[in-house]
């Protein structure tokens, strides 16, 4: 985590320069969020706790001085960035995450995590869900009908992962919690779909689809929340988005 912490930090600063030095926006014009698992007895450790505490404020932190360091010993070599700039870069550089969550998480445990990183923490929290809530039958037909007919995949996952009718009483509450600790809430759809290796192109039996067939699944699924919570639900969205869909997809609210 200490690498970690550490290359954060740096993109940190580096968009801040690049943001400021050749006029690309204002250089607060962009959001960190950090990305935490995979139960909370590892999120409550002393590395997984540092590493958190550094990123809420780095100011401390070696390689935040060393970076801040370095730009004032260059400022006079900038067009447009000055030294009080440099010295105006905030230390705060991520107040929120994403909860990480294996295959087979359990919700009681997903539920205690967020609980933790909201109360305990203080940060916007969002969960990464599966697309294995919308069910075997639903992902089948919908990835069939869209010529993706040639992904296999079981009911395993599907039947083990977070269930919608888990899922919705726990994100109820926690919208709830958020509300009452004045932080944002919400989910990030959807994390990648496990499907099986038929023609040996990864070592193993199985990989992880993403990208365009993921697409279907976390629109769907996205639509559904949405409905569900009647667009008070937040939601943070990867899998699928790409130049030609973008538009339609931020549209929506997402």
């Amino acid at each position: 985590m200490h690498e970690a912490q550490g290359e954060y930090i740096k993109a940190w600063f580096a968009l801040a320069f690049l943001a400021k030095e050749y006029g690309l926006g204002e250089m607060d014009g962009f959001q960190f969020n950090i990305s935490v698992g995979y139960d909370l007895e590892g999120i409550r450790s002393e590395k997984i706790d540092r590493f958190i505490e550094s990123m809420k404020d780095a100011k401390d932190t070696e390689t935040f001085r060393e970076c801040r360091d370095y730009l004032l010993t260059h400022a006079g070599e900038f067009r447009n960035m000055t030294r009080a700039d440099v010295e105006g870069i905030s230390s705060e550089i991520c107040n929120s995450v994403t909860i990480s969550t294996l295959h087979g998480c359990p919700p009681q445990e997903i539920e205690r995590i967020a609980e933790y990183l909201l109360k305990e923490k203080g940060m916007h929290t969002f969960i990464k869900c599966n697309p294995t809530l919308l069910g075997y039958d639903f992902a089948r037909e919908r990835l069939d009908k869209m010529g993706y007919d040639y992904v296999a995949f079981g009911r395993f996952h599907f039947e083990n992962d977070l269930q919608y009718a888990d899922a919705v009483p726990m994100l109820t509450g926690l919208m709830k919690l958020s509300e009452e600790k004045g932080l944002e809430f919400g989910v990030k759809i959807t994390n990648t779909f496990p499907v099986d290796v038929k023609e040996g192109e990864l070592p193993g039996e199985e990989m992880y689809m993403s990208g365009k067939s993921l697409y279907p699944l976390s629109i769907a699924l996205a639509a559904k929340l949405s409905e569900e919570f009647d667009g008070r639900l937040r939601i943070s969205y990867s899998g699928g988005a790409d130049a030609f869909n973008i538009n339609k997809i931020v549209g929506c609210g997402v």
